[in-house]
Formats: C-alpha cells, sequence, structure tokens
C-alpha cells in the first residue's frame, strides 16, 4: 500500500482509483459471461456433434467457442480474483 501511496500523488488518487475499480469490474463481468456461455456449448453444442448428418463446418465452429470461451475464462481469472479481493477490501468496515 505504501509503494502506491508513493507512485500515485494524493491529487491524482481519485482517477486511478476510478479506472482500478473499472478495470475490476470488467474483468469480473468478462469471467461471468464467459461462464455460461460455455456451459451453453458443452451442455447443448456436443449432441449436435454426434449426429452423423452435421457438416464438418459447424463442428469447427462449436470447438472455436469452446477455445473461445475458455481462453476468455482463462484470461480473465486472475482478473475476476483481484476483483472480488478488492471489492472485500471496500466492503469491509475500517477499523478504528
Amino acid at each position: 500500500m505504501e509503494l502506491v501511496r508513493r507512485l500515485v500523488p494524493e491529487a491524482e488518487s481519485g482517477p486511478y482509483r476510478r479506472r482500478v475499480r473499472q478495470l475490476a469490474l470488467l474483468h469480473l463481468v468478462l469471467f461471468v459471461v464467459s461462464l455460461p456461455g460455455l456451459w451453453l456449448i458443452v451442455k447443448g453444442g456436443w449432441p449436435l456433434v454426434v449426429i452423423p448428418h452435421r457438416s464438418g463446418g459447424q463442428t469447427v465452429m462449436l470447438g472455436f467457442f469452446v477455445v473461445f470461451f475458455l481462453y476468455l475464462a482463462s484470461l480473465s481469472l486472475r482478473g475476476a480474483w483481484g476483483a472480488l479481493r478488492l471489492a472485500l477490501v471496500v466492503l469491509r468496515p475500517f477499523p478504528r
């Protein structure tokens, strides 16, 4: 915390705090959005792959979206964890 106080002057702490919270919210939203998308494809999309009359293009498209949602979840996982930790710090009452 001392490092942040030294790097960010008091006059600039308001905009810095706002940017940090916006970035934390963005990571949390990306992670939360990627999970239902992945679940929908895995739960509802794989039966479409095993039907013999499906084309290879549809199978490739489903595979692409699985990889895309996994990639999105893996990129935003650390940011979502940080956003939850930041929310705990903000919501926890400050000891006096």
